[in-house]
């Protein structure tokens, strides 16, 4: 994790422009997730991240589950998320398909797995 603080540190500005959720639980922060537009039909889930000891109770899966109302209600075509290679279980649960690879911006020679998700809702406009 330490080599890739400066990948997953955000700013404060990040966080006040919108497009990231939390989930709080007992008072505090348990997990929280990003959506950031990169192209005029796709989001990417820039974070999903949940506190290690809250893991295995149910967070992950309601964090995925509000990023994917939020994408679907965006009626973009296509939501990618690049995941660590740990995750890929989690991703694919939720609907996901392995698209390829992408380079890790902390790690250099190391792939991550890059997966997609097609809208459902999207309105066709042909």
């Amino acid at each position: 994790m330490e080599a890739c603080r400066a990948e997953l540190t955000y700013a404060p500005e990040q966080l006040d422009a919108g497009g990231f959720w939390v989930l709080e639980e007992d008072g505090g922060i348990r997990g929280f997730y990003g959506l950031v537009k990169v192209s005029p039909d796709t989001l990417e889930l820039d974070a999903l991240f949940v506190e290690p000891e809250a893991i295995g109770r149910g967070g992950g899966r309601a964090l995925m589950a509000h990023a994917l109302e939020q994408f679907r209600a965006s009626g973009l075509a296509r939501l990618i998320i690049q995941a660590d290679p740990n995750a890929a279980d989690f991703y694919e649960s939720a609907g996901a398909r392995l698209i390829g690879e992408r380079p890790s911006d902390s790690i250099e020679g190391r792939m991550l797995p890059l997966y997609e998700i097609d809208n459902p809702d999207e309105v066709s406009h042909g």
